[in-house]
């Protein structure tokens, strides 16, 4: 019989093939039970990341600037997982990218996670008025002030001239800056670029009220409409608004085309028609102006008859419209607008038929504003004077308050507008900072607000308070500015915060302040 050379060789191939088999059966049955639990612990950190981001979504969709990153744990059963939200922002502020990431231990010391990402946009602020990145970059516990010495009279090559700032607009990469000042013939508005480091170069200016008008201009917001940026100015001169003819001289708001910001053109000087407004003599002047939506809501000091708090129908920057106004009885200092409800800050007295610093208007319906609430702060002594909304926190800042028990800055639950009094009792006060000082700036970042005071106070005449807490404000920085000069506006650009302050002789000092 003819003899199987390799049939041994079959044998032991069987047999090692069998033993192989085996082995793969049992590390399978091993395996299949942390499969299982791999599984449905992916399935529930899935979920996790997707309500994360879902969240964030509605948060946009509420205010683009709560949108920030944040590190949470959730425990469920014996796994807990780490929930991470990473945001980036784009150049103008107007997109956001997210990554939600959840991570986790899993079994035999292996760690897992999952990642999802989305952007964000920011509908609610189509015309990318605010230009302050929520997200915060550095080290903010010690940040820096650039251009510590240099006025802004040195600036433009003037430093003989008084330039009193009386606000600051930083955006998209330029800042625009108002003034008073003591010579009719020096200009009033100007435009610098805003570098991230050295001082602000001058790109243009204006003198807003006329070679014959030693005034100048109160505020300043820029928005972009049909393809144009534009500046509105509030006038800062008290003409005799009955019966002036208008002219830069008698105007309570102007409106700069500001599409090249090296070269910008007086578009309009805008009076309010005497039908409605009427003052002289520093009487209804424009104070402050905020813009919303296609329309711009001017502030004018107090009026001889008609409304302090004006709005204006802007959709076409060109031909200004006034709709509709309300009665304050008192200078309109600050106006904050967010979904049809505009908040406005004024004075009060012991006499005013309702007395409160803080005027909430229901402005739905542009030409007839309605007061739903408002706000009263433990005494009559310090006025409303400056206003900043983020998320349903309302900062308030008052005029120096000559009580000492009482605050000049307040965080206000305004979560539901139409109960602001009821929401924020004064029995005990709501969370807040006595600084003996007037409040005349506020921003608000992430878990970090900005303070700016009008006078060199404790702990600065720019405070940075962690506001993660409301109920235990604690200072994060504090800084004085160039000078010993008193704070007068501020802005933010980005990750910059940029401050107006004045001296003793009423000169004025810019200042970037970077981490």
């Amino acid at each position: 019989m003819p003899t199987r050379p390799h049939s041994g060789f079959s044998t032991l191939e069987l047999l090692i093939a069998m033993t192989v088999l085996t082995l793969s059966i049992s590390a399978v049955l091993l395996m299949r039970p942390a499969t299982l639990v791999d599984t449905e612990t992916e399935v529930e950190a899935l979920n996790l990341a997707q309500g994360l981001i879902e969240h964030e979504q509605a948060l946009a969709r509420k205010d683009f600037a709560l949108v920030v990153p944040t590190t949470t744990l959730e425990v469920s059963g014996p796994i807990t997982y780490t929930s991470r939200f990473d945001v980036s922002v784009s150049p103008d502020n107007m997109t956001k990218k997210v990554v939600a990431t959840v991570s986790w231990h899993a079994q035999y010391g292996r760690t897992s996670h999952i990642s999802l990402t989305t952007l964000v946009t920011n509908f609610t602020d189509g015309t990318g008025l605010n230009t302050c990145s929520s997200v915060l970059v550095g080290d903010w516990r010690h940040p820096l002030v650039q251009n510590p010495t240099t006025s802004l009279g040195a600036l433009i090559g003037d430093s003989v001239g008084t330039y009193t700032i009386t606000g600051v607009d930083a955006y998209h990469g330029s800042l625009y800056v108002t003034t008073t000042t003591n010579n009719p013939s020096n200009k009033t508005f100007f435009i610098f670029t805003l570098p991230s480091t050295g001082n602000p170069a001058l790109l243009a200016s204006l003198d807003t009220t006329g070679a014959s008008v030693s005034s100048g201009a109160a505020a300043v917001t820029v928005a972009t409409a049909r393809g144009h940026t534009y500046a509105y100015v509030a006038s800062a001169y008290g003409a005799n608004f009955t019966s002036c003819a208008v002219r830069a001289s008698c105007a309570q708001m102007q409106i700069v085309d500001v599409t090249d910001p090296a070269s910008p053109v007086l578009k309009v000087n805008y009076k309010i028609p005497p039908t409605q407004v009427t003052g002289s003599a520093g009487s209804a002047a424009g104070n402050t102006v905020f813009y919303a939506d296609g329309y711009l809501y001017l502030g004018l000091t107090k009026t001889t008859t008609g409304p302090e708090f004006n709005i204006i129908d802007v959709h076409d920057p060109l031909n200004p419209t006034w709709v509709g106004g309300y009665v304050i009885g008192y200078t309109v200092n600050a106006i904050v607008v967010r979904d049809g409800v505009a908040y406005v800050a004024h004075r009060t007295t012991s006499s005013a038929t309702i007395q409160e610093q803080v005027t909430v208007l229901d402005v739905h319906d542009s030409t007839h504003p309605t007061r739903v609430s408002g706000y009263h702060a433990p005494d009559n002594d310090g006025a409303g004077n400056r206003l900043y909304l983020l998320g349903d926190a309302l900062f308030f800042g008052r005029t120096d308050s000559e009580l000492t028990h009482d605050d000049e800055w307040y965080l206000l639950n305004a979560a539901n507008p139409t109960k602001l009094a009821t929401n924020n009792p004064n029995t005990p006060q709501p969370p807040g900072v006595k600084f003996t000082s007037t409040v005349s700036g506020v921003a608000a970042r992430d878990f970090l607000a900005f303070v700016l005071t009008g006078t060199a106070s404790k702990p600065g005449s720019l405070a940075v308070f962690d506001i993660a807490n409301p109920l235990a404000l604690d200072v994060y920085a504090s800084l004085s500015l160039p000078s010993s000069s008193s704070g007068a506006a501020l802005d933010c650009e980005g990750n910059t915060i940029v401050v107006g302050s004045n001296d003793v002789a009423n000169k004025g000092y810019l200042s970037m302040i970077h981490p």
